[in-house]
């Protein structure tokens, strides 16, 4: 039998996979299309005190297809940061320092997956993206920094916390890295 948290768990693994698959299913324009007949009782040009309230309900449904996959990913990383902690919690391993500043890269480089199914030559200006990306670039460089001075100071190897913490600072060039790279391989154009 289960426990509570472990149905947690797997409900939370479920849906981050739904999320995840969720922008390869159905594709912006079908999207923009349930949008628009979710929607269609709103009227075009609502009047100024009720325009604020009727974006604020929108904006999310909008923003969904975009960032699902955001999301889902986020969700199956921090199960696997539990796992790791659960699993070494009885039992520390010498690269533990290593988990986080790992997870962190290849979360950050998934982020740059999607871009890998516009189609060649599609000019892209991925501002949200960059905007929310760099945000968690920059907070999981400090996260990881933070837990591998933690690590250092608990005793861990050193080799290992030197390592940890070459790679913790890198995190933050990860996403602009992966961003390029997808576009120079799939022959996008990055707009200024």
């Amino acid at each position: 039998m289960k426990t509570r948290k472990e149905r947690l768990q797997v409900l939370l693994l479920i849906a981050s996979v739904l999320l995840i698959v969720f922008p390869l299913i159905i594709d912006s324009d079908t999207w923009g299309t349930l949008f628009e007949s979710a929607f269609s009782w709103v009227p075009d040009h609502p009047p100024q005190p009720l325009e604020a309230f009727f974006g604020m309900l929108m904006m999310p449904f909008l923003m969904f297809h975009g960032f699902s996959f955001m999301i889902g990913t986020t969700g199956v990383a921090l199960l696997a940061w539990l796992a790791v902690v659960r699993a070494t919690a009885s039992h520390p391993i010498a690269l533990r320092p290593l988990v986080l500043p790992l997870l962190s890269v290849s979360w950050l480089a998934a982020q740059s997956l999607p871009f890998l199914q516009l189609s060649r030559g599609t000019p892209i200006r991925p501002m949200g993206w960059a905007l929310y990306v760099g945000m968690a670039a920059l907070a999981l460089t400090a996260l990881s920094v933070a837990n591998t001075i933690t690590e250092f100071k608990k005793g861990s190897n050193r080799i290992v916390c030197v390592f940890a913490l070459v790679l913790s600072l890198l995190v933050i060039t990860v996403p602009s890295f992966a961003l390029r790279s997808i576009a120079e391989v799939k022959g996008l154009i990055l707009e200024p």
